[in-house]
């Protein structure tokens, strides 16, 4: 039997129950395993000790039960019947011998010099050690140890999480904090008078550390300059925006350094060895100083960005009110053109789509009633100023009139034509559509029309299906 409070509280084991249902993780976040995903959408959080996934476009959500259950196509009460059977009775606590205790200074001895090969994770205000951390070299290449307070000296055990940042006493003070990777760029940056700290436990357990203390400072992240670097980055970031006070972030682009892949900031620093000191500090501080904004402040800035570069801006519908008034047709938006039967809404989409079409931007059209045929006329029709062409009658007594008509349009016609889509004989599902729209998108259809969606296919559940 599995404690299932702790398989809920177990951040890995829910990462590792959507990965069986062909989840790909790069941080908390994740493309839904539960419906045809293009982008990441669905992710990871924590809530009152426990994990939960949740999928922001199909709305799937739950613990790890819950997922597994969907994942595993059973029903949720008789997984967790499965899970508690056969619960065995509480284990007897027997005292275990102690472990072996090094002092700090036998660390030192057998390890190599303090800061160096052995670090030490002391309160920021009492001094004492509350964590060790020890490197090892060998010709295999290099190992670390982290090693607990126990009795009068330290066992290579890591102590109960969350675990501390490095450097706190100076972390406390500073307003302005360097988030790096490794013990070593902390005391490289150190050497020329800027604060920084990092985690235990290498790049993938930025998760396991209390990041408490950088509340509300200034907060540089520099990665190393490799994937798994940019990935603590992005967890460091993570574990940040979490906090009741959430720091300013900003973070290196470590190629920026000049550097090759996987340096990092203490190589940088090596790079400076022949600076004077005050100038090593410049130059440092040149590299903080460009670093790219993270979080509330980059968004902003990145919304004024795109909108002063013209890519966020609201296309045009060719009737300036509607334009002025709606902005209706900025990025990212789903607009909902609706009015009774017979309303002209089709009239009025056609007409939009000359529009679009006249001034070049990329527009696709699914119409599912109707042939195209039929939409080009209407298209005739509003170019001429003559609303007897749809007239069956009227046009049959003009011959004259409709092959003005088709003359001077064709050329038109047969170009604007190939923003139209006509539906086949068979209603298309609401995925057909979905995927119809996917394509349009990757095409480079800057607008994208479904005239009528109402006109798709029924479905048995279409609560389900439009979710999807």
């Amino acid at each position: 039997m599995t404690d299932l409070s702790i398989m809920r509280s177990d951040q890995d084991a829910l990462k590792a129950e959507l990965a069986k249902g062909g989840a790909a993780f790069k941080g908390n976040t994740c493309r839904c395993v539960f419906h045809d995903d293009a982008h990441a959408s669905a992710g990871i959080y924590e809530k009152n000790g426990a994990w939960f996934y949740k999928c922001h476009v199909c709305g799937v959500q739950g613990d790890i039960f819950d997922m597994r259950a969907l994942i595993e196509k059973k029903p949720l009460t008789s997984l967790l019947k499965e899970l508690d059977k056969g619960k065995p009775p509480p284990r007897k606590k027997y005292q275990t011998a102690p472990s072996p205790a090094f002092t700090l200074a036998e660390l030192i001895k057998e390890y190599g010099p303090v800061n160096e090969k052995v670090c030490v994770y002391a309160h920021p205000d009492t001094h004492i050690a509350e964590m060790v951390v020890v490197r090892i070299d060998a010709a295999d290449g290099k190992s670390f140890r982290q090693c607990r307070p126990e009795g009068t000296g330290f066992v290579m055990k890591a102590p109960e999480k969350p675990w501390p940042i490095y450097n706190r006493a100076r972390t406390q003070k500073a307003a302005r904090v360097v988030v790096v990777e490794g013990e070593k760029c902390v005391h490289a940056l150190h050497a020329v008078g800027i604060v920084a700290t990092t985690s235990p436990g290498g790049a993938k357990n930025a998760k396991n550390a209390d990041w408490s203390l950088l509340a509300g400072k200034q907060v540089v992240i520099w990665p190393d300059n490799d994937e798994m670097g940019l990935e603590y980055a992005a967890n460091v970031r993570l574990m940040l925006d979490a906090l009741p006070t959430p720091p300013t972030i900003t973070q290196i682009d470590p190629t920026s350094t000049g550097m090759g892949p996987k340096s990092d900031a203490a190589d940088f620093l090596d790079t400076l060895y022949d600076l004077p000191a005050d100038l090593q500090r410049q130059t440092v501080e040149e590299m903080l100083a460009g670093a790219e904004s993270f979080g509330a402040e980059a968004e902003w800035h990145q919304i004024w960005d795109d909108t002063l570069a013209g890519k966020r801006r609201s296309l045009p519908w060719g009737m300036c009110h509607i334009t002025k008034l709606t902005q209706a047709l900025l990025p990212g938006t789903v607009t909902l053109l609706c009015g009774a039967g017979g309303a002209s809404k089709s009239f009025m989409i056609i007409q939009a789509a000359r529009h679009w079409f006249d001034n070049g931007i990329p527009a696709a059209i699914y119409e599912l009633e109707g042939e195209r045929a039929e939409h080009l006329q209407r298209a005739a029709a509003q170019m001429s100023n003559e609303s007897r062409l749809l007239d069956s009658e009227w046009a049959e007594n003009n011959p004259a009139a409709i092959n003005a008509v088709r003359s001077r349009y064709a050329s038109y016609m047969a170009m604007f034509g190939e923003c139209l889509t006509a539906a086949p004989d068979n209603a298309p599902t609401l995925m057909e559509v979905a995927q119809w729209v996917k394509a349009q998108a990757q095409a480079g259809a800057e607008i994208i029309v479904v005239d009528p969606i109402t006109a798709v296919a029924p479905s048995e559940k279409v609560w389900v299906a439009d979710a999807e």
